[in-house]
């Protein structure tokens, strides 16, 4: 497979920051303790000021927009670093992809760009649920409609960068179990 000039420059830069910031830090982070947190964002920041907090988000929500193979191979690089600091950067890139794709035109523009900046250092997707796991089929979180806005009400948990996002995905419900066919 050929690499087109920008996923080569993604993937470049990645490991380059990998090698040279990742790496060091990965066995702090892994240890945890005190100045650990601060480090953990001080990694996130620095990813967003490269750009990767959005890589296939369109530019002009502030994002890349390189695409899913400049994705991957930005992740992988990130990855021999530090995991840990990948896996909080490919949430916040899953939860921006998904304001893009479902989100309304205000809420693209209220949290892209702040996302993209780093003035959100992550972005958090809520899923995993004390008795349903990840299994959305399984999940009891409700969101029932209240005018323009859903009230959400359940329990989550496990939410990767929480202390620190700027915003939430939350998963929940629209209708009662029984309807979706679970039963009671």
């Amino acid at each position: 497979m050929t690499f087109t000039d920008t996923q080569t420059l993604i993937r470049e830069t990645a490991a380059r920051f990998s090698d040279e910031v990742l790496a060091g830090r990965a066995a702090i982070l892994d240890a945890g303790g005190e100045g650990t947190a601060k480090l953990y964002l001080d990694n996130l920041r620095q990813l967003a000021e490269l750009g990767f907090n959005g890589l296939c988000v369109n530019e002009e929500y502030g994002g890349a927009g390189a695409g899913a193979v400049a994705y991957s191979l930005a992740m992988f690089e990130l990855a021999r670093g530090c995991p840990s600091t990948t896996a909080g950067i490919s949430v916040s890139n899953m939860v921006a992809e998904c304001v893009q794709k479902c989100g309304s035109e205000q809420q693209k523009q209220k949290f892209l760009p702040p996302l993209m900046q780093g003035d959100f250092p992550a972005a958090s997707f809520c899923l995993t649920e004390p008795s349903a796991g990840s299994d959305p089929a399984a999940m009891r979180t409700s969101a029932m409609a209240d005018g323009k806005n859903y009230l959400i009400n359940g329990g989550k948990q496990w939410i990767n960068s929480g202390d620190i996002a700027g915003f939430f995905i939350i998963w929940g419900v629209t209708q009662p179990a029984a309807r979706r066919g679970r039963g009671t």
